[in-house]
């Protein structure tokens, strides 16, 4: 039964954008579902290309490398969400269905900008039956390829769902990633390195905070942050992301006890013995005590 929908669906978005090649020459389309399945009647008039002359020129766009076929996709997922297709912001304005953009920004974030059917409509409709959810993901497919004016933008084929398949595809929350991973492999670790890769973070879709989907990739980017400043050595900012980081709180009381700055370094564990109580539960360790010891011996 849900294969049966599916094509159906599949056929019918597939109508709708095949449909917007004719442009605004008027048309008309029925459509009805049936027991054998979805029945499609168009009447084109005169105006309209066949669609022999509309594959024609499709494939004339792939030969000489359009655009909407072998393009450079652009995802922005850190600090807002922006798709640039070629360098044009798609769309012009504010998305108008949400449910499309959700799908975008999953896809965005899957290994290749790839995921099955199944783990596509787990995220995005979790108490749906999948009778009931794979319309509603055909749906949000049309719509996402409407509003990204690209009928090759978002692609379902052999039960996986496919954003800008053909397409060269950036996303740069993997972007940081990649150069996260890259930076902290050095050996040893290189501060500069990790301060390059730290250029490239930012918080993954702020305006998304209830989607529970993004939870493990928002704590996985959060991780490699504090690891890049750990490796950069940049404490302040480490305690910013993480108050209750002993780590960062040691050093930083180390750099007080070694410049001999007994108020800033009294001030410091202070600090750090009210947050590790508060967060964690636990107090300053063996290293903090001694450091805390030769501030009040000078």
């Amino acid at each position: 039964m849900s294969d049966r929908i599916e094509d159906d669906w599949s056929a019918r978005a597939d109508l709708d954008d095949r449909s917007a090649c004719c442009g605004d020459q008027p048309g008309v389309l029925e459509s009805s579902l049936a027991p054998g399945g979805l029945r499609l009647t168009r009447t084109l008039q005169r105006g309209c290309s066949r669609p022999t002359d509309r594959w024609a020129q499709l494939n004339r766009r792939e030969r000489n490398g359009g655009a909407d076929v072998h393009g450079r996709v652009h995802v922005r997922l850190l600090d807002g969400f922006g798709v640039l297709v070629d360098g044009t912001p798609k769309p012009a304005g504010r998305w108008t269905k949400r449910y499309a953009a959700a799908l975008v920004k999953l896809l965005a974030l899957s290994p290749r900008g790839r995921l099955h059917r199944d783990r596509v409509v787990d995220a995005l409709w979790p108490d749906a039956t999948l009778d009931v959810a794979l319309p509603r993901l055909h749906k949000a497919a049309h719509y996402a390829r409407r509003e990204l004016g690209d009928r090759h933008a978002v692609v379902l084929r052999d039960q996986v769902v496919a954003l800008f398949p053909e397409a060269r595809l950036e996303v740069d929350a993997i972007t940081f990633e990649v150069a996260a991973d890259a930076a902290l492999s050095t050996n040893p670790l290189s501060a500069p390195a990790c301060d390059d890769a730290l250029e490239l973070a930012g918080d993954l879709l702020p305006d998304d905070l209830a989607e529970w989907w993004l939870d493990e990739p928002r704590e996985r980017l959060r991780l490699r942050v504090e690891q890049l400043l750990r490796g950069a050595r940049r404490w302040q900012d480490l305690l910013r992301v993480d108050p209750a980081n002993e780590e960062a709180h040691v050093e930083l009381l180390r750099e007080a006890v070694a410049s001999g700055d007994r108020t800033n370094g009294l001030r410091r564990f202070v600090v750090m013995e009210r947050v590790l109580s508060t967060e964690l539960g636990v107090s300053p360790g063996r290293e903090a005590r001694e450091l805390l010891q030769r501030l009040v011996a000078s």
